[in-house]
């Protein structure tokens, strides 16, 4: 079979892999330029001396912490060999690389949905997206209201946003299934990364109705949701367990001392860093700009509800922190999942991904140079 061009189909899905192969790595070399720091990074000590130890017990065998019930058990289960059969550092630097890859591949697959216009040349889009990648980089450092980060040490979290990158270049595409199976899977690497944007997710796609064609089967459909579902709930059930056995006054006081004591600087925004929520609006006000100079896409609408919800989530977290004078205790207890989290990635990923077409688009430059 020829294409229209007469070159061969062959041909043609290779040079296509080729093209998406370069990106990849392209994409985890600007990631790479932004988190390769001196080991360990914040959390890398703890996450990887756990993962270790649940490779080989007998390391560390009768350390307090180190026999703690586990919340991310399928990253143990996948560093912890790796953390048992090499030095810390090399190890580290291993999963780093890992993850920095898995992100790319993730972005990239939504990128390829989102980065592109009409008449646009592969060149102009592959150029485009290398641009939402260094964006993204960029925003992620500097218009975040609760200090959450995506491009970092080897920890589980890099793996769950991968997955959610992933699973959102399902959902942009009108592939609810396979995207729920993706988002269960970063549930299972994270529960509180995965979960929440597992809710947003869903809430677009409440809200974004109808977002593809009907499904040629729906036991396909039906059984990767029960398998997104079940993914989901290897990371949230040992989440929850972790209070296990703790009675009340116990548990009220250790949710007091996380979110007041310990990270306030992410769960009470009222002590968030000077600025930070200021610089966060006016990237979600940019975003919004920038989102109606460019031409209509059915899968940036699809990101743009995702973003919403977001904000939404976010926005409640706001409303639980101003009921903590009233109710301490139920605020405490709910300002532990991190409210905030979800719109900290969508809100920079959103501006970077419209930033990109805007610059790549020439009918949309033109709209904002005449603005």
């Amino acid at each position: 079979m020829t294409d229209e061009s007469g070159n061969s189909a062959g041909a043609t899905r290779g040079t296509s892999w080729l093209i998406a192969v370069l990106e990849v790595l392209a994409i985890a070399a600007i990631f790479a330029a932004a988190g390769a720091w001196p080991t360990p990074d914040v959390n890398e000590a703890a996450y990887l001396t756990k993962a270790r130890h649940a490779a080989d017990p007998s390391w560390g065998a009768g350390d307090f912490y180190l026999e703690t019930p586990d919340a991310h058990g399928v990253f143990y289960l996948v560093m912890g060999p790796l953390a048992a059969a090499l030095p810390l550092e090399t190890a580290a630097w291993i999963g780093r690389i890992a993850g920095w890859l898995a992100l790319a591949v993730g972005f990239r697959h939504l990128a390829s949905a989102t980065v592109t216009g009409p008449g646009w040349s592969q060149a102009r889009h592959s150029w485009a997206t290398l641009v939402a990648a260094a964006l993204f980089s960029l925003a992620m450092r500097q218009t975040t209201a609760a200090g959450e980060w995506v491009i970092g040490g080897c920890e589980a979290k890099v793996f769950a946003w991968a997955l959610v990158f992933g699973g959102l270049g399902e959902v942009v595409r009108g592939r609810l299934a396979i995207g729920w199976c993706l988002l269960g899977g970063a549930t299972a690497f994270h529960p509180l990364v995965g979960g929440w944007s597992m809710v947003a997710a869903t809430v677009a796609a409440l809200a974004q109705r109808p977002w593809a064609s009907r499904p040629s089967s729906w036991s396909v459909v039906a059984a990767l949701a029960i398998a997104g579902v079940l993914l989901a709930a290897g990371g949230i059930v040992p989440a929850l367990l972790l209070n296990a056995g703790a009675d009340a006054a116990t548990k009220e006081a250790a949710a007091r001392l996380y979110v007041v004591e310990r990270l306030p600087h992410h769960l009470l925004v009222d002590t968030f860093a000077t600025g930070f929520v200021a610089r966060h609006l006016l990237a979600a006000s940019l975003w919004w700009l920038l989102h109606g100079m460019i031409p209509a896409n059915p899968a940036r609408r699809r990101l743009d509800a995702f973003t919403l919800a977001a904000l939404g989530i976010s926005l409640a977290g706001v409303l639980v922190t101003w009921a903590e004078p009233w109710t301490p205790s139920l605020a405490h207890g709910l300002l532990r999942y991190y409210w905030f989290r979800v719109g900290d990635v969508a809100v920079p990923l959103a501006l970077a991904i419209t930033a990109a077409v805007a610059v790549a688009d020439d009918a949309a430059c033109r709209r904002i140079v005449a603005m």
